[in-house]
Parts: structure tokens; C-alpha cells; sequence
């Protein structure tokens, strides 16, 4: 495979290898790549092309492993692949247990006779008038067989999608060869009956992503891996298509859910206990609380200084916490009451660069919980877990002056006020807990 091209991206321990769809249209899951390298290092292979040689699905298998060999340092990468691509996924899955961490399967293609002629029945009912035309030009007027791939794809992603942005691919012209060779193959070995009954050695956790849109039947395709995939988890995403990442109306909740995924298999982000409180992570399945919190009068009178924040915001904080949790071990946790289970507030931390350079802490809750000492437990909780990892020598917090509050909770835990800047109501505090602060008992005299 030392011929191919591969593209990286990021930084990180954890390797995730994004596998393109098409087959043969390379540089299409381009921004998704880029986006997942903003927490992980991520490798973007572009599949083998046409040759001398004809291409099988075990040639793109064996291009994989002999990539996972050379270039993760042996890590177990996670498998993200659209379309094609996640088809890709899960036959080297299938062909090597135990090599990759976690599967994504992202816009999946069918794998039956079923599937299939709904896909062809959802297609022809999604083309307009205008999308035929569109294709028979290209058909009479583009003699070039790999130009014409990349523009009949280009057009299908819109027709495939719901809202879909505007994007530069980075390749203009496909390898129609490679993809007719490749394609012809899963075919063969569809029909010849060893996709999908191969996918029954496959170990590794597997997320399925699909818009509710997109003219490949996600629930069909799920159904039919499960027989074999038992603990397949299957995502749908309203008003989306077969590109999540490009979709105006679904790429928040797509990245959330994925970056929270792959965040929860690269490093676990941790339940904790107090006296009273129980604090999980902040995750996907729990925005709706962490939204509600947002949206309260009195959690956002200081907190988010006033406004009344979109769900899209809520969404960004929920993948903001995922990717701290990777890379610092910390993020935010929803504070439940221990023997009700009801949730409290919520706390950690949040990178706040315009403020600080290192991860703020947090705590926020419902105005029925203030007073009782809950603010005190959840900023302590998250203190002692900070501690156990490395870059927290030092502990930072702002608050709005003018919450007398938070302003007592954090003298109390014993941080020191290191400066002053204008806020949102008036003048704003940067607070610091020094390290020989960190293991003083909490000053209860105050």
C-alpha cells in the first residue's frame, strides 16, 4: 500500500481511519476527516485505483490491514466509513476480529435483494424532472468516463441529501475502472451468499448513522446486518440525507452523537459519587436535560450572561465536553440527586479560551437546589477529578462579580481572585486554586 495516498489529520494516541464511499470517490469524506482531526489523529486513505490487475474487495481489505500495520503504531484504530466505505469497514472487520476498536457505519449501502430494490424505489421517487435531464446530459455530453463519475456524484449528493451545503470536493476526477471493478465484486460476493453472513465474526462495537432521508433504507440495512451484528447500535437523523456532515439541519446532532461515540471508546469519560450527588457524563442521549438546564432563567442569568441559547449551542457544548474528556481526561457531568435521581445541575469543566487558555470549571443548577451547599459539592467532585490527571497543577474559574453566590462557593474551596475584566454585568473575576490549595479541607467558616 506504500503507493497509496493518505492524508492525516490532528494529533493523538487514538487513530481513526476514515474509509470514503464510491467506490473510488476519494476526497469526498474530506471534511469529515478534518473535523474528526480536531480530537484525534485521523488517517484518510484514497482506495487503490485501476490497474493491469483487476480490483476485488480483498485488495481494498489487504490496502487496510498493510495500512493499520504500518501507520497506527499498534493502536487498535476505529473504522469510520461512509457508504462504500463503511461496506469496507465491515469486511475487514470481518476478516480481521480483533484489529479495529469500533466501527461507524455512516450512509451504509444495502446488502440485500430487499434493501436494494427499496433503495432503487426511494431513488427513482427522490429524482426530479430536472436531476434526469441533468444525468442524460451528462450521459450524451461527457465522453470522459472518470469526469463524468465525479460529476454524476457531485449532483448526487444533492439529490441523495435533504439540506445540503455547499462543498468543494477535493478531487475532480474519479476512477470509473476502479469503481465498476470494486462495486461488481460486493456484488459477486453478496449474491454468492458470504456478505452478510461474514459480519457474524465481527467483535467490535458498531454504530450505525443514517438520515431519515436518504434513499438507502438505514432501518432495512440495520435490520439485515443485526441478524448477524446482534449489537449493532442504529442512530436516525431527521431531515438529513446520505452525508450528515454537509446537511445544514443534522450535521450538530450527526457530530455530536459520533464525536461522543468515539469519544466514550477512546477514553472514558467517568462516573463520579459525592455525599449526595451522582455526576455522569454529558452526552448525546442526555442533551435534552443539559439543554433544559441551558435554557433556565436562573441558570442563565450568569452563566451564559443572560441569553437564551439555541439547541445547536447546547449540541457544540455536548462534543466540546466529549473531545475534553479525550484529551484531559475532565468535561461536564449532570449532577443527579442520589437517592431521587433527579437532575440537579451540572458541572466540570469547558475550555473558555477567551478567557483562559486551560479548561474553566463549571457548576450550574436549578434555583429550587441553591442554598442547600449543592454548588460547593459539585465544584469539589470536580476539583478531585481534575486531580487525577496531569495539567492541573492550577484549577481556574470565572464569575460575574455580582454573583455574590458562586463568588462565596469559590472562596470557600479556597481559590484566590487573580483578576478583574469587564463582564456581562459589570466587572467579571478570574479565580485561581493554587496547588498547595488543593488538598485544604473547605474552609466551612465563611
Amino acid at each position: 500500500m506504500s503507493d497509496l495516498v493518505v492524508r492525516e489529520h490532528g494529533r493523538g494516541t487514538q487513530v481513526i481511519i476514515t474509509l470514503h464511499g464510491g467506490p473510488a470517490a476519494a476526497g469526498d469524506i474530506a471534511p469529515l476527516a478534518r473535523e474528526l482531526g480536531k480530537h484525534w489523529r485521523v488517517l484518510e486513505p484514497y482506495q487503490r485505483g485501476s490497474s493491469s490487475q483487476p480490483l476485488s474487495v480483498a485488495t481494498h481489505v489487504e490496502d487496510l490491514d498493510d495500512l493499520i500495520e504500518q501507520r497506527t503504531r499498534g493502536s487498535r484504530p476505529i473504522l469510520v466509513g461512509h457508504s462504500w466505505g463503511a461496506m469496507l469497514a465491515l469486511a475487514y472487520a470481518a476478516g480481521h476480529p480483533g484489529r479495529a476498536a469500533g466501527l461507524v457505519l455512516i450512509g451504509c449501502g444495502t446488502f440485500s435483494v430487499v434493501a436494494r430494490q427499496e433503495f432503487e424505489r426511494r431513488l427513482d421517487a427522490k429524482l426530479t424532472p430536472g436531476d434526469r435531464a441533468d444525468i442524460a446530459r451528462l450521459e450524451r455530453d461527457e465522453p470522459d468516463a472518470n469526469r463524468r463519475l465525479a460529476m454524476l456524484g457531485r449532483l448526487m449528493t444533492r439529490v441523495y441529501g435533504y439540506d445540503v451545503e455547499e462543498i468543494s470536493v477535493d478531487v475532480d476526477v474519479l476512477d470509473a475502472q476502479a469503481h465498476e471493478q470494486t462495486w461488481a465484486d460486493m456484488v459477486r460476493l453478496q449474491r454468492d451468499g458470504v456478505y452478510p453472513a461474514a459480519f457474524a465474526a465481527i467483535d467490535a462495537p458498531v454504530l450505525m448513522l443514517h438520515g431519515d432521508v436518504d434513499p438507502h433504507p438505514g432501518r432495512l440495512i440495520a435490520e439485515d446486518l443485526r441478524s448477524y451484528i446482534p449489537h449493532l447500535e442504529y442512530l436516525e437523523f431527521p431531515k438529513c440525507g446520505h452525508s450528515p456532515w454537509l446537511e445544514r439541519q443534522s450535521r450538530g446532532a450527526f457530530f455530536t452523537a459520533l464525536e461522543a461515540w468515539v469519544g466514550a471508546r477512546t477514553r472514558k469519560a467517568c462516573h463520579m459519587m459525592s455525599e449526595r450527588l451522582e455526576y455522569r457524563p454529558v452526552t448525546a442521549a442526555t442533551l435534552d436535560d443539559f439543554h433544559r438546564l441551558v435554557q433556565d432563567d436562573h441558570v442563565r442569568r450568569y452563566l451564559m450572561d443572560g441569553e437564551l441559547l439555541p439547541r445547536e449551542w447546547s449540541e457544540k457544548r455536548v462534543r466540546d465536553s466529549t473531545a475534553l474528556f479525550e484529551r484531559c481526561g475532565v468535561g461536564l457531568w449532570l449532577a443527579h440527586q442520589r437517592e431521587s435521581g433527579d437532575v440537579m445541575g451540572f458541572c466540570g469543566f469547558l475550555d473558555i479560551p477567551s478567557m483562559h487558555p486551560q479548561p474553566q470549571l463549571v457548576y450550574a443548577m436549578f434555583e429550587r437546589c441553591t442554598g442547600q451547599g449543592y454548588a460547593t459539592e459539585m465544584a469539589r467532585a470536580s476539583i478531585a477529578e481534575a486531580r487525577r490527571h496531569s495539567g492541573f497543577s492550577t484549577i481556574v474559574a470565572s464569575v460575574d462579580e455580582a454573583n455574590v453566590a458562586s463568588v462565596r462557593v469559590l472562596e470557600k474551596l479556597g481559590f484566590r481572585r487573580a483578576s478583574r475584566h469587564p463582564g456581562a454585568f459589570g466587572d467579571a473575576l478570574l479565580f485561581v486554586l493554587e496547588a498547595s490549595c488543593l488538598d485544604q479541607p473547605i474552609d466551612r467558616s465563611r
